[in-house]
């Protein structure tokens, strides 16, 4: 009776299973509860949502009967039974093991399949009931020698590896001599049979084994008990890999454990994959925490969106979590004259296509932002856009620094042209002559030499300006003259000009630049009361502010630094203004900082762009690694008249991560074609068939044996719980309804060939399971068993449930498809460099940068692509974040073929699980256009500044819409004696006299100004003194 109750164990474990479990919520009436019990004559589950909580049983009913309690004012959640031991379908193999679970004090054994959803109970009363009926249900399952060899080699065929050990009664059980181990053990482990047959568990785990589970372990066995864990195996070549372990003890009639079986799976690849998983989601979550740019993910399918960065707070001035609950609050920022555009566009990346657009959004306080997005479709593995992701970076300070450039090349061109002026340089260096003007009445080219300038003038003056450019030269001075200048559209017409310079001088005090103004004052030499009523035109004076920028002399001289380079050093403009850029407290580091800067400064002043990383002193008189960079700027004739310098604070974001290393590797190890000797494994089986027949229905795989023709002829008790079916539904080919039907053609033609080849078959496919009716993964094998002369008698094979794997793989893939788009997409250097300083991961454009592939790149030195002096500041920030394990944030060069570039870096570091930094993530943005445009709107505003303070005869102010005073220059000052505290703020009608005010003269002019742009006209005004004064006056 005992070989038929294992064997109803192992073959048909529906007759042990109540499928119909009685269920209550815990907050059931206790005596409602002990009313359905009795009614349907069994124990009780308390069900909470899909989870078990407790039970109760007759027996529990009487025992509380017997303790007094009053079932009237309770539920049955205070008097339940709690326990959270559940058994798995799956892992209901032996009788004895569900026997001994029951014995634990549970009296009612919830069964629960792989997703936890329960399925019914075991009790001893369902047991019985079983065995009751195994003699007529399964006498035909007597197992002839000739079965017992297949089931050998099933186990022999077996992917995992199955140990045996013999328990002597003196002996500890962990200390129990291994007796049998199966070719899968050997390929695993690397040890022969002859190598470990004899040794103890403990000496086969080696030193790497956890002598916490080894004392789990051996406890589990003196209780005698199944036991389940993850541990560190050691190979015969002295490393080690992870397996999990099965352990279940057999026991003879009497209940004494007699042998030890230990089944083994290598499970090294699953946790290969689980780290390099939780490093993707590490370095994606870096890499999308730390970029500018708002990276999304929308779901096409489910029109969601999946993800978006931080960022995304910070540009669009909302919540992530509201965003997330309501997705149209995306939409309702984008500005109403942008949202038709950006859907149609839209609408074609959802059709397979990427592209780049600009858009506007507006923020909840009313500010409107300009966005710059890359938009590409995420597609599945048929080619169907699934998701769509976005790139969104904010260049409303590029858009505006752009537009303030613009209008201040064309206010500087109206106050020139309004004031009849033009700006004059004369480099001392080469001796040539530059111009800036409205218009080339007088020089029609922008430079030429000083010898080809004083053909302009008139014969006369000569000696005069020579005079007076000579002595200002000498004495570091400025002068000013009156002189004539030939009209280029006649051969004989003069004008007069006013001309005033001064000289520039170097750090030595030597000259290098004569630079100044020309004022025409043809109208007051002709006429000298008509010039005493002419003012110089007006122009609006436009004051720009950028970040982290100095203006300097080519001789490296700070001319301007604006407040946030100011504010870094905890400097005022007087601290650095006239100074040596060298000098100043910024660069007060090292000598050779210093001098480094000076070769920079010298190479920039030739027309060359300089950029590269060093260390300045912030305000708190530490060093802070800066991206730093020098522009010459050179006047419309090409001559370098300024330096503009622009650094960046990088030091607190440049971190990286660990390299991602993209693994794809096989799920399992193919199974080793080998055949064992049978005389004594027949032997073994023909004394230890019980036992055997254990071992293959321990198995956790599904296990099948096929005649050499393919029909099935045997599968094990795991494959017909699996698919819920009896052997006669499954045998022959009938296996074929349970296969996915997109996998089926493809699976029986694999199968096919292999009955035709005798070559060994190994195919993915999905298989539908019975109780989630659900398809999961399985990879299946099949080895042949061959006659003497090669002729196929069998087919063992087995089906390994792979499906969490490959949802672990498809995860790693999305994600590995998320990041590689960032990186493939982003306008930024995206790059992974160790602790040596090597690439371990690069995106395409640096690729494109560097014109060369990812291979040539990768596992290469940093040094091997940039100049020694590029390169050093490159490894000497990585070192810092290596050495800090903190971001930084850094401005750095980097050589392109059009020379320097100026790079904003954020550089972090990568950790692993023990917190030590193996390599350093970068972003690098390219801001070289940015740098250019800002220097080139200094050298504009150092022009204008130089055409108001040299024209001294022309009032120049600035009114506001209402027509109020906002700027006041010194010529204002001196022709209406009002000083600039006393005029800024008050109306422009002040100058006018009463009775113009009364007839509206002011605003008509204003108005006519507003309306065409400009207004000219001669007025009579009034001064401070209440004099009168007629004036030519341009708004």
């Amino acid at each position: 009776m005992q070989a038929s109750s294992l064997s109803l164990a192992l073959h048909n474990l529906d007759l042990m299973i109540d499928r119909s479990p009685l269920t209550v919520v815990p907050e059931t009436p206790a005596l409602d509860a002990i009313a359905l019990m009795a009614k349907s004559g069994k124990g009780l589950l308390v069900q909470s949502a899909t989870q078990v909580v407790g039970y109760c049983t007759a027996q529990d009913v009487v025992n509380l009967v017997n303790a007094g309690v009053d079932f009237k004012t309770i539920t049955i959640a205070e008097v339940m039974q709690t326990s959270d031991m559940t058994l798995k379908l799956r892992e209901i193999n032996v009788l004895p093991q569900v026997l001994y679970l029951l014995c634990q004090d549970q009296r009612l054994l919830p069964v629960v399949d792989d997703h936890n959803q329960l399925i019914g109970t075991i009790t001893f009363e369902s047991i019985g009931l079983a065995l009751a009926t195994s003699e007529e249900v399964f006498s035909p399952l007597d197992f002839t020698v000739d079965k017992w060899e297949l089931f050998s080699s099933a186990i022999d065929t077996s992917d995992d590896a199955i140990i045996i050990t013999k328990v002597n009664p003196w002996e500890e059980l962990l200390a129990s001599r291994i007796v049998y181990v199966n070719p899968a053990f050997t390929a695993m482990s690397g040890y022969s049979s002859g190598d470990i047959l004899g040794e103890t568990l403990p000496k086969l785990l080696g030193e790497e084994a956890n002598s916490q589970k080894l004392e789990k372990i051996g406890n589990a066995l003196q209780a005698g008990s199944p036991f389940k864990t993850e541990i560190i195996h050691q190979h015969q070549n002295g490393s080690c890999f992870w397996v999990e372990l099965n352990i279940f003890p057999l026991k003879d009639r009497q209940g004494t454990t007699t042998h030890i079986v230990y089944i083994q799976k290598d499970i090294s690849k699953n946790k290969q994959i689980e780290e390099s998983l939780k490093l993707h989601q590490e370095l994606l979550q870096q890499l999308t925490n730390n970029i500018t740019q708002v990276f999304s993910i929308w779901d096409l399918r489910q029109e969601q969106l999946y993800y978006v960065s931080q960022a995304y707070e910070k540009v669009w001035g909302k919540s992530r979590d509201r965003l997330y609950a309501n997705v149209l609050e995306y939409w309702d920022s984008i500005h109403h004259l942008d949202g038709d555009r950006f859907n149609q566009q839209l609408a074609m990346v959802k059709s397979g296509e990427s592209l780049t657009t600009e858009y506007r959004i507006v923020r909840p306080n009313g500010e409107v932002r300009y966005l710059q997005s890359k938009i590409w479709p995420l597609k599945n593995e048929w080619g169907e856009a699934v998701y769509l992701a976005d790139l969104a970076e904010d260049v409303t300070e590029e858009q505006q620094i752009i537009a303030d450039l613009e209008e201040h090349k064309h206010r500087l061109s109206l106050a020139l042209k309004a004031t009849n002026a033009f700006y004059w340089e004369r480099n001392l260096q080469n001796d040539q002559m530059s111009f800036f003007m409205a218009d080339e009445t007088v020089f029609h080219q922008p430079e030429i030499s000083y010898a080809q300038a004083l053909e302009s003038i008139h014969p006369d003056d000569h000696h005069k300006i020579e005079l007076a450019h000579q002595q200002a030269i000498a004495n570091a001075s400025a002068f000013e003259l009156e002189v004539r200048l030939l009209v280029t559209e006649s051969l004989s017409e003069y004008k007069w000009y006013l001309a005033r310079g001064f000289v520039i001088t170097d750090t030595n005090n030597q000259p290098t630049r004569l630079i100044g103004v020309a004022v025409d004052i043809t109208s007051r030499v002709l006429s000298e009361t008509k010039v005493k009523h002419r003012e110089q035109r007006f122009s609006a004076i436009f004051n720009g502010t950028f970040q982290f920028t100095c203006l300097l002399t080519l001789e490296g001289i700070v001319l301007e630094a604006n407040r946030t380079a100011l504010e870094f050093g905890g400097l005022e403009h007087q601290d650095v203004f006239g100074l040596p850029l060298w000098q100043t407290p910024w660069w007060d580091t090292t000598v050779q900082t210093q001098e480094h800067l000076k070769g920079a400064i010298a190479i920039a002043s030739q027309g060359e762009f300089v950029r590269y990383e060093v260390n300045m002193i912030s305000a708190d008189s530490t060093p802070r690694t800066i991206d730093f960079s020098l522009k010459p700027l050179t006047n419309e004739a090409g001559t370098i008249v300024l330096l503009i310098a622009e650094g960046r604070d990088i030091h607190d974001l440049k971190q990286a991560q660990a390299a991602l290393e993209l693994v794809n590797q096989e799920l399992e190890t193919r199974v080793q074609e080998r055949t064992m000797a049978l005389t004594e494994s027949n032997r073994l089986l023909l004394s230890e068939k019980e036992r055997f027949h254990f071992l293959a229905e321990s198995i956790p795989q599904q296990v099948w044996i096929a005649q050499g023709n393919g029909n099935l002829e045997y599968v094990n008790q795991t494959t017909l719980d699996y698919f819920g079916c009896t052997p006669e539904e499954i045998l022959d080919w009938q296996w074929q309804q349970w296969v996915h039907p997109d996998d089926l053609s493809r699976c029986i033609a694999t199968w096919k060939q292999s009955l035709t080849t005798g070559e060994s078959y190994e195919i993915e496919f999905r298989l539908k399971h019975h109780h989630s009716s659900t398809y999961r993964w399985h990879l299946s094998r099949a080895v042949a068993l061959r006659d003497h002369q090669g002729k196929v008698l069998t087919w063992f094979g087995t089906n390994t449930d792979i499906d969490d794997r490959k949802q672990e793989a498809a995860t790693m893939q999305v994600m590995q498809q998320q990041l590689q788009a960032i990186l493939d997409h982003s306008s930024a250097v995206m790059y992974v460099i160790d602790t040596e300083n090597k690439f371990l991961l690069v995106n395409k454009k640096i690729e494109q940068i560097l014109k060369l592939s990812q291979t040539e790149l990768i596992n290469q030195p940093i040094q091997k692509f940039w100049d020694a002096e590029i390169a050093q500041d490159f490894i000497k920030n990585n070192l810092q974040v290596i050495s800090s394990g903190q971001p930084l944030e850094v401005e750095e060069l980097a050589t392109h073929d059009d020379g320097l570039h100026t790079y904003l870096s954020v550089k972090f570091p990568l950790k692993d699980i023990n917190g030590m930094t193996y390599a350093v993530c970068g972003i690098s943005t390219d801001i070289t256009d940015r740098k250019r445009a800002e220097q080139e709107l200094r050298q504009s505003e150092e022009r204008f500044r130089i055409l108001v303070e040299g024209v001294k005869d022309y009032a120049i102010y600035m009114l506001d819409p209402t027509g109020k005073v906002m700027s006041w220059n010194y010529g204002a000052e001196c022709i209406t004696g009002y000083k600039a505290s006393e005029i800024i703020g008050k109306e422009f009608a002040c100058f006018f006299p009463p009775e113009e005010v009364l007839n509206g003269l002011p605003n008509r002019q204003l108005e006519i100004a507003y309306r065409h742009g400009r207004f000219e006209c001669e007025s009579l005004f009034v001064r401070k003194d209440g004099t009168l004064f007629w004036a030519n006056c341009i708004l």
